[in-house]
């Protein structure tokens, strides 16, 4: 289960394409696509790192694999090509077919698979695409603030990628924690709350939502309660 981050961006109508896919929806495939080769499905890292070396030449036994589960079956899918990939004990010829693909996808593009490209800065930042989008007016002059979540972290190379290519400037603020953490911008740079897109909403020990005197007696008392951003 992730953590998920709140992002805000304020975008003038103009620009909001350069990140929505045709339903309005935010979409990292739509300034950075991911490459095809790296859709490979939800493969286990220690099958990935065998099949690798099994390409590379490192490994040239079945009994090599570091565990019996490797052994057992191969799993994958190969985003190029939309085949899937399912064998009941695989062979070492399986497995070099599957390695071959990852080092090739290394050579191309600096990462083996779909996890290590979007997690890093030459993808999205996060390790999946957007989800939740929803739109509010902004100031009545065609500027809107986008609301989305991300997992784990905001999509800051995407971010930074937007204000390149947009014809008018981008506000971007977001929250990390399901809301509970500090209001900052893609390049961490803490925001205070007062001067944010987000609001405060204050709850005691028990879950209770209360006001912020209510919030700020707790406090000063030393007893529970926490603050959302949202």
């Amino acid at each position: 289960m992730s953590n998920w981050t709140t992002n805000k961006m304020v975008m003038h109508d103009d620009d909001v394409n350069l990140i929505t896919d045709a339903h309005g929806d935010v979409d990292f495939n739509r300034p950075r696509p991911m490459p095809k080769s790296l859709d490979i499905g939800n493969v286990c890292f220690e099958a990935n790192e065998f099949a690798m070396a099994v390409s590379r030449g490192e490994a040239t036994s079945m009994s090599q694999a570091p565990y019996d589960f490797l052994r057992q079956r191969l799993s994958y899918h190969n985003g190029e090509t939309g085949e899937d990939v399912d064998i009941d004990h695989p062979s070492l010829s399986d497995y070099k077919r599957f390695g071959d693909l990852l080092c090739l996808n290394v050579g191309r593009y600096g990462h083996a698979d779909w996890y290590s490209w979007c997690a890093s800065d030459d993808g999205w930042g996060t390790k999946w695409n957007a989800c939740h989008t929803t739109y509010k007016d902004y100031d009545g002059e065609g500027r809107v603030v986008v609301e989305f979540l991300s997992a784990w972290s905001c999509p800051a190379p995407i971010i930074r990628l937007l204000r390149k290519r947009a014809t008018n400037p981008i506000r971007f603020e977001c929250v990390d924690e399901d809301g509970y953490g500090n209001v900052h911008d893609e390049d961490y740079k803490d925001i205070e709350v007062s001067k944010s897109l987000f609001v405060p909403e204050y709850y005691d020990e028990e879950g209770c939502q209360i006001e912020e005197d209510e919030y700020e007696v707790l406090k000063a008392e030393g007893k529970g309660g926490w603050v959302l951003l949202v």
